[in-house]
């Protein structure tokens, strides 16, 4: 898990930048609370958001504007890309409510 704070380090932005971000739809929003509501990213999907700050130069000096870039529909990509390798797998907040199986 990568929390809000390790993402911003990593997209070289503060925390309030990232939950602007949230709430503009230029990054998907955090899929996992941890304890104290702390926004956290799958590993993979957050390293894929950074990949793509990378590839759209956003991270680099002079950084790009956001909306000259292609940045936002990467980072989308990266959740639907996520989404799809864990199909098949129980989502874990229907994981902890499932009943135990009758024997």
């Amino acid at each position: 898990m990568v929390k809000i704070g390790e993402l911003a380090r990593r997209l070289e932005r503060g925390v309030d930048a990232i939950r602007n971000w949230i709430e503009l739809g230029v990054i998907p929003p955090a899929p996992i609370r941890l304890a104290g509501n702390v926004r956290a990213w799958p590993a993979a999907e957050a390293e894929a958001i950074v990949a793509a700050a990378r590839r759209e130069r956003i991270l680099s000096k002079p950084r790009r504007p956001i909306s000259e870039t292609n940045f936002s529909l990467r980072a989308w990509e990266a959740r639907t890309a996520q989404q799809m390798r864990g199909a098949s797998k129980t989502p874990e907040c229907r994981r902890e409510h499932r009943r135990p199986p009758t024997r």
